[in-house]
């Protein structure tokens, strides 16, 4: 927190808006936007974040469902991954709540849902690779 502190204590900002720059001024809330460290705190929050989901909801025990990561995460988004539908059901249903405890945004109209399976691949081979 002292290393975070310090790199973004002392901070001035200039705003540019249609070629004009305005006089800097200081800046003490937040991490500024486009600056190199502001993902990197995102991340760590978003980890937080789904340490507190994965305490609400178990991962089944199957032998398989073991072999398969729980998530895959880039940037803002992050992909649930299960063989148990029910599981991802349950996921669905709680993380607007938990994450909505956090101030993060579960934009539910982007949520996707793919079933990757022996069939599919049979019926068309090229289908799953365009999610």
């Amino acid at each position: 927190m002292r290393m975070i502190r310090l790199l973004l204590s002392n901070t001035s900002l200039k705003v540019r808006f249609n070629g004009i720059v305005t006089d800097a001024f200081n800046s003490n809330i937040g991490s500024p936007q486009g600056d190199a460290l502001s993902p990197i705190l995102f991340a760590i929050y978003l980890e937080h974040a789904l340490r507190l989901l994965r305490g609400q909801v178990q991962r089944p025990q199957a032998d398989l469902e073991a072999a398969v990561p729980g998530e895959l995460i880039y940037a803002d988004d992050t992909d649930f991954i299960s063989l148990d539908k029910s599981f991802l059901n349950d996921i669905l249903n709680v993380v607007g709540s938990v994450f909505g405890e956090l101030n993060i945004l579960v934009n539910t109209d982007k949520t996707e849902h793919t079933i990757i399976g022996h069939n599919d691949v049979v019926k068309n081979q090229q289908a799953w690779k365009g999610t």
